[in-house]
């Protein structure tokens, strides 16, 4: 039984192991080769391979396994929120990284600001995209974009109220 390859993860791997090897000065498919267990002098071109969500090979079938998400989300640092933000969009979620400082009044305050923006920005979105009783596609993505960018703006309010240095704290 052929495995489905999900476009979006590997389209999102490849496009965070890009960004990796820019940012580094390096070839990220060389990088990635022998962390992914392709080893030999045409590793990288089994990294390609293997990244490439369009072709199965029955015969000698390598599908992505989480181990190799693992080490792949370890070596890549800030460049792993590109496939975590991948997979959060395919299940209608938001990754938001927690916070490690800790929160005062004066960060909810512009929190709590921003949220009212993007919250005001899906509505007038919405209200837009109903005055003619029909919603069309681009106001779809319209409308869905302004609520990711609400959902987001929200989260970190969220993770900033639980990061708040309390009075007891002080």
């Amino acid at each position: 039984m052929a495995l489905t390859k999900h476009p979006y993860i590997y389209k999102a791997i490849k496009k965070a192991m890009e960004s990796f090897g820019e940012r580094h000065h390096i070839t990220a498919r060389q990088h990635f080769a022998p962390l992914l267990g392709f080893t030999g002098p045409n590793g990288h071109i089994q990294v390609g391979s293997y990244l490439n969500y369009t072709s199965y090979n029955p015969v000698a079938p390598h599908p992505f396994s989480v181990d190799h998400l693992a080490v792949l989300l370890d070596e890549l640092g800030d460049d792993r929120k590109i496939i975590l933000d991948a997979i959060a969009r395919e299940f209608d979620m938001v990754v938001i990284p927690k916070q490690k400082a800790k929160a005062d009044v004066a960060d909810i305050n512009l929190l709590v600001d921003v949220a009212n923006m993007e919250n005001s920005d899906v509505f007038r979105v919405v209200k837009e995209s109903i005055a003619d009783k029909v919603i069309t596609q681009e106001e779809q993505e319209a409308i869905l974009k302004e609520i990711e960018e609400a959902q987001k703006a929200n989260a970190r309010l969220k993770d900033m109220v639980l990061h708040l240095v309390t009075q007891e704290e002080k």
